[in-house]
């Protein structure tokens, strides 16, 4: 199987690059989610032209708050 460069002709004409970052996105935070700790969680954000990130951010955990 050839790898095609996504972001190129001829699959930049057929499917859209910023679909696949959104979801790669996606992914990438839920995995996160699943593995970090309580007070931490992923957000994915992807960005028109100018890439994607996947932040972690932590919040203080209520007392007395169910799981």
């Amino acid at each position: 199987m050839v790898l095609l460069d996504h972001v190129r002709p001829p699959l930049s004409h057929r499917r859209h690059w910023h679909g696949f970052y959104n979801a790669w996105s996606t992914y990438l935070a839920d995995d996160l989610n699943q593995i970090l700790p309580e007070d931490y969680f992923a957000e994915p954000n992807a960005q028109f032209r100018s890439g994607i990130d996947i932040a972690t951010y932590s919040e203080p955990i209520a007392e007395g708050r169910s799981h």
